[in-house]
Order: structure tokens, then C-alpha cells, then sequence
């Protein structure tokens, strides 16, 4: 393995570990150890692979998350700020002016989201998105079901997404190029996946992370630019569509705006995804695929 890819699966491992401990006291002692760094090196490669400090891309995830519970939650934004890791109101209050330009209350008040986004907002946030607001995409299938844990061989990219099916593309091929000799294909229990760690509308363009991957059996040896995670069992709401490369983000925008509402849901804390049929990404045409969201009931908020 090359230098590059022996880092690069390093750090994944460290981010991995960063989403499913945000609510955590996330100690640096203990980042640089799953990294297997100093921590002087650890700073360095974390700063190379990401952009960004480790505490500047604490502050931004935390801040992001407390964004979306904003937009879903009932709870006070104290609460809110204390769920996702900050020590102190003050703390979280400049993070989030930092981050979004305006204090939390009027974000929270204006709804500045484009899952939510009924009123436009001027802000670099909104920049690059179209959501049609009369565009409504008829889901095939809509289903709560109790899933059991996927653990999941990814390779990620970080930067904008949406509608580019070359870049998907090319992400399964290399994820197929390690799969196929590792025997870990097996179609058609094998599930293609699609996993989204940020919000558009959220989190900046050139931030945002996606993880292409398929199911794998438990303890499978990954290396590299595949890493693993597992989607953890719970509650969820499937989602079928049929649609083109194009239409992804308006059927999301469907399931947060009109799906999850009328049926008295939220979001809850795990992976928002995308189950596929075999060679999905192949297809031109229309495919159809099956958006998840882990959910509880609204009134529990």
C-alpha cells in the first residue's frame, strides 16, 4: 500500500469515529491513536487530507447538526447546542453566527434549509441548488421497517455531488476493483449503497461527504481508500422511487418535506442512505432505489 492510501484509510477512520462520538468529549489523544500518529503528526496529516483543523472541523460538524435538530426538533436551543457536543451557550452561539451568518433563533425562524425551503434565503449555503417547488416525484413504495445492522465497504469523496453520475460511477468501479478479487460480491444479496454524512443546503459544497459502498459480510479486511462502517439497526423509513441521475435531491427533498411530516416523523441520529439494484449505475435511463432514513416519532421532541 502507498503512503497516500495507507493515510487517507487513517483519517477515514478517524472521521468514522468523530460522526458516531460527536456528542462526545472527543479527546486528541485518542484521534491520533486510531490513526495510529503523534499527535504533533496527526494536526499535520489530518490538516492535509481535510482542509481543515481538527477543531475547525469539530466546531463545523457539530454546528451543522445542530442546524438540521433546528429545523426538526422542538427542543430549546440550549438543548439543542448541549446534544451536539458544545460545553456552553456562548460557545455555541459565535460558532454558529461563525458558520451560518445569523444567530441561531433566526435561523431556526427563517428555516433556512433546503429541505425546508419554502422561502428563499440569500446565502452560500443556497448557492448551486434548484429544488422546483411545484416538482413532486410520486414514491412507489413507502415502508417503516426494523433493519438489522449493514456493515458497509466504502470509498468516500468529499466536494459536490449532486446529478454528476460520472463521479458515482467511477467511485463503484474502483470500490468493484478491490471487491470482485476480495470475494465479497455476491449479487443479489450484495446491496449496492449510497451513504450522506452532510446536508446539502447545510454544509458548503466543497465539504460534503458521500460513501459509495455495498454490503459486506461483518469483519470484512478493508485497506486503503475502502474503509467499513455499519449502519446501525433501528427504525427506518423506506422510500421507492424511480428516477433519473437528475432527480435524486428532489426525492429527498419529498421524503423530509411532505413524507416524514404527514406521517407524524423526524429524523433520528443514524445514516440517511440509498439502497440500489445490481449495476444501477450503469443505467442512463430512469432506476429506481430506496431512500432510508433512521426515524422516531415526532412527538418525542
Amino acid at each position: 500500500m502507498d503512503k497516500t492510501s495507507d493515510y487517507i484509510e487513517r483519517i477515514n477512520k478517524v472521521i468514522d469515529y468523530i460522526e458516531l462520538n460527536l456528542t462526545s468529549d472527543i479527546q486528541l489523544d485518542d484521534l491520533a491513536q486510531i490513526a495510529c500518529l503523534s499527535k504533533f503528526h496527526f494536526h499535520r496529516i489530518f490538516y492535509s487530507f481535510t482542509n481543515e483543523s481538527l477543531y475547525s472541523f469539530l466546531i463545523r460538524l457539530r454546528t451543522e447538526r445542530s442546524a438540521t435538530l433546528l429545523l426538526s426538533q422542538k427542543k430549546s436551543i440550549t438543548d439543542i447546542a448541549f446534544s451536539c457536543g458544545f460545553n456552553d451557550s456562548a460557545t455555541f452561539s459565535r460558532a454558529f453566527k461563525k458558520q451560518f451568518g445569523m444567530s441561531a433563533s433566526e435561523w431556526k425562524k427563517k428555516k433556512n434549509s433546503k429541505i425546508h425551503q419554502d422561502h428563499k434565503i440569500k446565502s452560500s449555503y443556497i448557492v448551486g441548488m434548484n429544488i422546483e417547488q411545484n416538482r413532486f416525484l410520486e414514491p412507489l413504495k413507502v415502508k417503516e421497517k426494523y433493519l438489522n445492522d449493514m456493515h458497509i465497504a466504502y470509498i468516500r469523496h468529499i466536494g459536490f455531488y449532486a446529478g454528476d453520475s460520472k463521479l458515482f460511477q467511477s467511485l463503484y468501479k474502483k470500490l468493484i476493483k478491490w471487491a470482485e478479487p476480495a470475494g465479497v460480491v455476491n449479487y443479489p444479496e450484495t446491496k449496492d449503497v449510497v451513504i450522506y454524512h452532510d446536508s446539502i443546503g447545510i454544509t458548503e459544497n466543497d465539504k460534503l461527504r458521500i460513501s459509495v459502498g455495498i454490503t459486506v459480510p461483518e469483519n470484512t479486511k478493508v485497506a486503503g481508500e475502502i474503509g467499513s462502517l455499519c449502519i446501525s439497526k433501528g427504525r427506518y423509513i423506506s422510500c421507492r422511487f424511480e428516477v433519473y441521475n437528475n432527480e435524486y435531491g428532489s426525492a429527498w427533498t419529498q421524503v423530509f418535506r411532505n413524507i416524514l411530516p404527514q406521517r407524524g416523523l423526524q429524523p433520528d441520529d443514524g445514516y440517511c442512505f440509498e439502497l440500489y439494484p445490481p449495476n444501477c449505475y450503469n443505467k442512463e435511463k430512469k432506476s429506481t432505489s430506496a431512500l432510508y432514513v433512521n426515524i422516531v416519532e415526532a412527538s418525542t421532541f
